[in-house]
C-alpha cells in the first residue's frame, strides 16, 4: 500500500530544497572610513516571508572582505544585516532569492554602537565618552554676551578625552550627530559677569577658568572664537533610524574643546592632537577646581 502522507511530505521537502538550491549572492565588505577589506564579519540575510526553510541565510567575510550566500529561495527577497549590532551596513541591496550571483557587490560597513552617545574610534574599538560637568551660564559685565562654562574646571590633562592621530570622534544618534557642537575651550583670566536679573544681585569674579568659545583680554574685553572644521574630514552616515558622524583627529586645529548642544545641561570635554607629555615625577598634580566664586554686587 502506498503511503500518500509520507509521499506528500517528501514532495514538499523536495520542493523546498529545489526552491532554495540555485540562488546565491556574493559581496565584498570594506571599512567605510579606511576603504580596507572588513574581515571576519558575519552577515545575515533574512527573507521577507515564505517557507521556514528559506528564512535566514548566513555568510562570513574572509581576509579580503568577500562573502557568499548560498541556497536562497525563489520568490523571496532578503535583507542583509550584520550579526553584530554595533556595525552599520549602509546601502545594502535587496537580494532576490533563487537567482545566481551576477558579480560581486561591494558595500561599506561602519563601526557605530547601537546605543546613542559619544565615542572615540581607536583602530576597530569604540571607547565610550561620558559627560564631564554641568554647564553654567552668565553674561559678561556691560554686555549681552552670554558665556558658558563648566561647573568644575578640567585642570588635569587626562581629564580631556584624547582624539589622537588616526582616530575619530564618533557621534552616534540623530540628535548627537546633528546637534552636538565642538566649541573651543579657552582659559581666561578673571572675568566679571552682569548681576542676575532675578533674585539677589551679584557678579561672579572667577580666577583663571575655562569658557566656551570666549577669549577675554581683560575683565570685560572679549572676543568670540568659533571652531574651524575641515568638512572634507567629517563623514556623516545614516541608515533607517540610525545616524552617525565621524570627525577625524585632524579635522580641527589641535587643542581642547567642549562638546555640547545649544540647550544641553552637561558637556563633554575632548582634546584633539598628540598624547599629553608624562606628568613630572615630583610635585602634586593640580586638582580639579570648583566653579568661580560668587560675590556681592558693586
Amino acid at each position: 500500500m502506498i503511503n500518500f502522507a509520507a509521499r506528500s511530505a517528501a514532495l514538499v521537502l523536495l520542493g523546498a530544497f529545489t526552491a532554495c538550491s540555485s540562488g546565491s549572492f556574493e559581496g565584498k565588505l570594506v571599512d567605510g572610513l579606511t576603504g580596507q577589506p572588513a574581515a571576519d564579519v558575519t552577515l545575515l540575510a533574512r527573507a521577507d516571508g515564505g517557507d521556514l526553510t528559506c528564512q535566514v541565510r548566513e555568510g562570513k567575510t574572509d581576509a579580503n572582505g568577500v562573502f557568499k550566500l548560498e541556497n536562497t529561495c525563489s520568490g523571496a527577497k532578503y535583507t542583509l544585516t550584520p550579526s553584530d549590532k554595533n556595525l552599520l551596513l549602509v546601502g545594502a541591496p535587496a537580494i532576490e532569492g533563487g537567482t545566481a550571483a551576477a558579480g560581486q557587490v561591494e558595500m561599506k560597513i561602519w563601526r557605530a554602537n547601537e546605543g546613542d552617545g559619544v565615542y572615540i574610534l581607536q583602530g576597530t574599538s569604540l571607547k565610550p565618552v561620558s559627560t564631564y560637568a554641568d554647564i553654567k551660564k552668565a553674561t559678561l559685565l556691560g554686555s549681552q554676551q552670554e558665556v558658558r562654562y563648566p561647573s568644575t574646571k578640567p585642570s588635569k590633562e587626562e581629564t580631556w578625552n584624547l582624539v589622537g592621530p588616526g582616530e575619530h570622534l564618533v557621534l552616534v544618534g540623530k540628535r548627537a550627530s546633528s546637534e552636538l557642537q565642538l566649541i573651543p575651550a579657552i582659559e581666561n583670566p578673571e572675568i566679571k559677569f552682569n548681576p542676575e536679573v532675578e533674585g539677589d544681585k551679584f557678579f561672579t569674579l572667577g580666577a583663571n577658568w575655562v569658557y566656551f568659545g570666549v577669549e577675554a583680554k581683560s575683565e570685560t574685553d572679549y572676543k568670540v572664537v568659533e571652531t574651524t572644521i575641515d568638512a572634507a574630514k567629517v563623514v556623516a552616515v545614516a541608515e533607517g533610524e540610525r545616524a552617525v558622524k565621524y570627525i577625524a583627529a585632524d579635522a580641527v586645529p589641535k587643542g581642547k574643546y567642549f562638546l555640547a548642544g545649544p540647550g544641553d545641561r552637561r558637556a563633554y570635554v575632548v582634546r584633539f592632537g598628540d598624547a599629553a607629555p608624562a606628568a613630572p615625577a615630583e610635585g602634586a598634580a593640580p586638582a580639579e577646581g570648583a566653579a568661580p566664586a560668587e560675590g556681592a554686587a558693586k
